[in-house]
This record gives C-alpha cells, structure tokens and sequence, in this order.
C-alpha cells in the first residue's frame, strides 16, 4: 500500500484488497505466529480504510476459511475445533471466463 495509495489518491480513489486469513479472526492455537501475522494484516487493513475514506479509496481484507494444505493438517488433526469443521480441498484457480 505504500506505493498505491498515493497514486491512487492522485487518480480520485480505487480499492485495495489484502489477503489474511480466518486464523487472524479466531486464533486458532498451535499456530501464534500464523494468525498474528495475519491479524496485523487485517488490523492495517483497518486503520488504512479509515484514513483512506475520505479520498474514495476501499481498503478490505479477504479472510478465507481453513484450506486442506500440508501446513494445516497436521494442526487440524490437534485442534478439537478444526478437527470438526470439514477443509476446504486446494483446488487450481478458475480462470476470469470460468467465474460465475
């Protein structure tokens, strides 16, 4: 954001959308570093929205929920709660034609 911010409160506003995680939202335990790095993300993506608003500049964060992934299976099999909520299998992205 360093670097488009002012450019696009030169151009009159656009949007920014920052990727953090849901671990940053509910701080799931065996992984500390993990979500406070992802918090800090959704936290800067606040205080940016905020002073950003007046020059019609969006500032949002994109949370998405638990992904079948190498690094989190072997925590979700730990945690109680994970171990409850079905993964999301990684998938290859859908192209801008395939969107729905």
């Amino acid at each position: 954001m360093k670097y488009e911010l002012p450019m696009m409160k030169r151009g009159g506003g656009g949007a920014i959308c920052n990727t953090a995680s849901v671990a940053a939202l509910t701080g799931p335990g065996g992984m500390c570093a993990y979500a406070a790095s992802k918090c800090g993300v959704h936290g800067l993506t606040r205080v940016a929205a905020i002073e950003n608003s007046a020059h019609n500049i969006r500032v949002n964060t994109l949370a998405p929920g638990w992904t079948e992934t190498p690094m989190v299976v072997p925590i979700a099999l730990k945690i109680p709660a994970l171990r409850r909520t079905p993964l999301q299998p990684f998938r290859r992205s859908a192209g801008a034609s395939q969107a729905k």
